[in-house]
């Protein structure tokens, strides 16, 4: 009897040890936003309050504008390349949304997609934009052709670029970082636990070209993470929002792009054809051996079909 005690104390010592030293290590306190600002701001960053938000936003070039949003977990950060070229044609507007980037929480914690819209009407209606163009990566792709749904007046032409939005299909399974935050322990724990290896994977599901997931682009995906607050909104984010509307998009009558990497994990391919099928004026551009984020794996090349539909 001895022996089999000491022989499980010692498989408890093997198991659980190894756990608690990983637990200790990965233990991430937030980031006060005020040293995230003189981190991460641009120097054309701009903050202004929305719906109890200090929303972080950008305002690049002149011309006729052109609204950018980012797709979950991301910020505004994932248009910079896009910025640095369609700045000289266009007066480029990004933003962090909601529970992401700069911006942080929503303060009732609400993320339902009527909140997303009116925050971004808010955020266009006070700095003075009555029509844009829209372009949105995955969830902002999502975001912005339920604007041109609501606001048709408010939008000309769409990008929409590994865009979510249609229920998924049943083989079709979510990356390890939702699956995680749909769970109520792992939700809770990743509050305050952030491996730093889950946020390398889960940039490598996004990214076909695994050597462009940098140390700096984790450290910046950890840093905005941390920022106070954000960890919780994204769970609950991802646990509130449901997709709606893909019943109407038919009734989409702008002009649209819609570029797709062909090798995404988030996003299947096949919902590039469905969009295509069902939006009645659009154009479909399918990268081969690219990921979830075309605007990041080949920005000139995507940029370069951008500034082409734009000027059609």
């Amino acid at each position: 009897m001895k022996t089999v005690l000491r022989v499980l104390f010692y498989l408890f010592l093997l198991i659980i040890v190894p756990i608690a030293i990983f637990l200790s290590f990965s233990y991430r306190k937030d980031i006060a936003v005020e040293d995230l600002q003189k981190k991460y701001s641009f120097e054309d960053s701009r903050y202004i309050d929305i719906m109890g938000m200090n929303a972080h936003y950008r305002v690049s070039g002149s011309g006729e504008p052109i609204v950018l949003l980012h797709g979950t977990g991301a910020s505004l950060y994932d248009w910079e390349d896009w910025t640095k070229i369609l700045d000289d044609h266009y007066q480029v507007i990004s933003m962090d949304l909601p529970a992401f980037g700069l911006t942080g929480p929503h303060p009732d914690a609400q993320y339902s997609t009527e909140m997303y819209l009116e925050f971004i009407r808010q955020l266009l209606d006070k700095i003075g934009i009555e029509k844009a163009h829209f372009g949105g990566n995955s969830f902002g792709g999502y975001l912005s052709w339920n604007f041109a749904l609501k606001y048709p007046e408010k939008v000309n032409k769409l990008i929409l670029v590994n865009a979510s939005g249609y229920p998924k299909d049943e083989e079709d399974k979510d990356i390890l970082a939702f699956r995680l935050a749909n769970s109520d322990f792992a939700s809770w724990a990743l509050q305050k636990i952030t491996p730093r290896a889950l946020i390398r994977k889960t940039l490598k599901d996004v990214f076909e070209d695994n050597r462009q997931v940098s140390k700096e682009r984790i450290n910046r995906a950890m840093d905005l993470l941390r920022r106070n607050g954000n960890r919780k909104a994204i769970m609950d984010r991802i646990r509130q929002l449901q997709y709606v509307n893909s019943e109407q998009i038919p009734q989409i009558k702008n002009p649209a792009l819609i570029l797709w990497g062909d090798k995404d994990k988030l996003t299947h391919v096949k919902y590039a054809q469905r969009y295509d099928q069902n939006l009645p004026n659009s154009k479909l551009i399918i990268y081969k051996n690219i990921g979830h984020v075309p605007m990041l794996e080949i920005p000139l090349v995507s940029a370069k079909d951008v500034l082409t539909f734009l000027k059609e």
